[in-house]
């Protein structure tokens, strides 16, 4: 009896289809503009979101550029500072290590002509004691 029915069922059902045919062709032409003007429009909005969020992160990352260039123009500037300090420092110990370097030659100078001085002697060719004055002695030493 089931088969019965559902028979009976297609049978109307392919009647109302052949006699309404054009009818039904243009629902489904309506139906499928329907359906194009509302997948154009969805995916015109999708482009709109990500045009949107595509500006943001453009902003945002403009924002991390601008900082992480102040970050480094302070960094160059403290390092052309310390940079400058260092060879600063270099040079007045260089300065420095020359003035030292000088002085001891000086040092060694004066004492080599006190050592080499040629030792006075007396009428019986014995070498006589001579005293070596205290500012002969503080020309050598650098005091």
């Amino acid at each position: 009896m089931a088969g019965l029915t559902t028979v009976l069922v297609l049978s109307r059902l392919r009647k109302l289809l052949l006699s309404n045919w054009k009818e039904i062709a243009l629902v489904c032409v309506v139906i499928a503009i329907c359906l194009w003007g509302w997948l154009h429009y969805r995916a015109d909005q999708q482009r709109q979101e990500d045009l949107s969020d595509a500006r943001e992160q453009i902003t945002y990352l403009q924002g991390e550029v601008r900082k992480w260039q102040g970050h480094y123009r302070a960094v160059s500037s403290i390092r052309d500072f310390e940079t400058a300090r260092d060879r600063q420092a270099l040079t007045d110990e260089r300065r420095s290590c020359a003035a030292r370097v000088a002085e001891a030659r000086r040092q060694r100078d004066v004492i080599r002509e006190i050592v080499t001085r040629e030792v006075p002697v007396d009428a019986n060719n014995c070498p006589v004691r001579g005293i070596i004055t205290a500012d002969e002695l503080r020309n050598a030493t650098g005091g």
